[in-house]
């Protein structure tokens, strides 16, 4: 399919960024960088969402793929090892421990978390953090988890991934829309809608002509369940609360944002799961939750909470508004120079 402008700017910045970290590493820039934060006693939060082979992609899979979600494991299992190399990865316990002063951390100490609780990740990047003693953060979507629905996010991925093409263009020169890019198009269009949508987007699955059988059988096949989130927190794992149906914090009532965090709590609950100490903002950009989602959350039990908006986290970072950098199979040098938080202005919206 044709390259987008969209599409060549993204491309643009990629190869800028690449460019820009080969020199870091190359200068030692980078190296002097990891070493500051060591010793500024910053940590690092690192975000993944889909991992599992890009191969036999069901469309849900084949549309997060579009949205830049997915992750190989082979990537994934790299990085790992880059993560192994240069950082300490802790668990959420150490990390709120610490904030407390009741611990003190390794030196350039590393939260890996996993959003939206796709069951590939389990199952693909369990076993890889387990071969190096790593403890990883799984916030899960109540509705999923609980088995009653789709949430509206990924209903629209399911429903447009049919439709979306795979691969990339052949020819940068074509300036003819495809069908392709028009699909694409109209996915982005129908994506901020949801995101954006609030209560709105509810039962959108219905709405998009998902029958109750297909959309049961789509949260079965791709999303974690009770025994699986049981299993992930007994092997040391911590579970976290995503949202009962994915919705943006910042467009509920806080009577309706209060309803949505309980909902989900009674669904970990129900899974066997302790209750969890964080939430992870849906989409977690700025204009996505506000202060007042802060104190419902504290209210309802929870110790932190997670966002989107790309940096690490000094000692006096606020604690319900927890700067992550989003993982991308990258090379290694622009993965390492993105968590000294070189992109530390960049507000993303993906999970």
């Amino acid at each position: 399919m044709p390259m987008s402008e969209p599409s060549l700017i993204g491309f643009a910045l990629g190869l800028k960024e690449a460019v820009v970290a080969l020199c870091s590493r190359r200068c030692g820039l980078t190296r002097r960088a990891l070493h500051r934060m060591g010793a500024a006693g910053a940590t690092v939060v690192l975000t993944y969402h889909h991992i599992g082979p890009a191969s036999g992609a069901t469309p849900c899979i084949r549309a997060l793929a579009s949205a830049g979600m997915t992750m190989t494991p082979n990537s994934f299992a790299r990085q790992m090892r880059l993560i192994a190399k240069h950082f300490a990865v802790i668990s959420l316990k150490e990390f709120l421990a610490a904030r407390s002063g009741a611990l003190v951390l390794p030196r350039n100490p590393i939260l890996l978390t996993f959003d939206d609780g796709f069951r590939d990740t389990m199952t693909y990047a369990a076993p890889i953090l387990a071969s190096h003693g790593f403890r990883g953060v799984f916030s899960l979507v109540g509705c999923q988890l609980a088995r009653e629905s789709l949430a509206p996010l990924f209903a629209l991925y399911h429903h447009a991934g049919f439709r979306l093409p795979v691969g990339r263009s052949r020819s940068m020169r074509e300036r003819k829309p495809s069908a392709a890019s028009m699909a694409l198009e109209e996915f982005g269009r129908l994506r901020r809608t949801v995101i954006w949508g609030g209560r709105n987007v509810a039962g959108l699955a219905q709405r998009l002509g998902i029958s109750q059988a297909e959309e049961h059988e789509a949260v079965e096949r791709l999303f974690i369940g009770p025994a699986e989130a049981a299993a992930l927190a007994n092997c040391g794992h911590e579970i976290a609360a995503h949202g009962w149906e994915h919705l943006m914090c910042s467009r509920l009532s806080r009577d309706e944002f209060r309803q949505d965090v309980r909902r989900t709590l009674k669904a970990i609950e129900r899974a066997g799961c302790a209750p969890p100490a964080a939430f992870v903002h849906p989409y977690g950009t700025c204009d996505s939750f506000d202060g007042r989602a802060a104190e419902i959350l504290y209210q309802e039990g929870f110790q932190c909470a997670f966002t989107s908006i790309e940096g690490v986290n000094d000692k006096m970072a606020p604690i319900f508004a927890l700067r992550r950098v989003q993982a991308d199979p990258v090379r290694d040098d622009v993965l390492l120079r993105r968590l000294t938080g070189a992109r530390e202005n960049r507000n993303s919206s993906r999970s």
